[in-house]
């Protein structure tokens, strides 16, 4: 069981792109999904999360990967996407 914070990349497969599916509403499901399954402590682990829409795969599925999260290289990924890196008593 996972008792660090982490980062949770999704790869969410739809069975067939016959009908729309929003899988935003995917994620806080899965979250529940990964506590109750004893995954993680609680879902207030999650410090970054990534959802992708997949391929059609002919049944459906959803690929999970977590790991621990590490702040400096989420620095480095924000400074490449040309994003400033919230520093204390910035403004949200």
């Amino acid at each position: 069981m996972a008792a660090w914070p982490v980062n949770v990349a999704v790869l969410a497969c739809p069975p067939v792109l016959n009908r729309l599916r929003d899988i935003g509403n995917l994620i806080k499901q899965l979250e529940d999904a990964l506590v109750l399954a004893g995954v993680m402590i609680d879902d207030s682990q999650i410090d970054a999360e990534a959802i992708y829409r997949g391929n059609p795969d002919g049944v459906g599925a959803v690929h999970v990967s977590i790991d621990p999260y590490d702040p400096d290289a989420a620095a480095v990924a924000l400074e490449v996407a040309g994003l400033k890196w919230a520093t204390e008593g910035d403004l949200f």
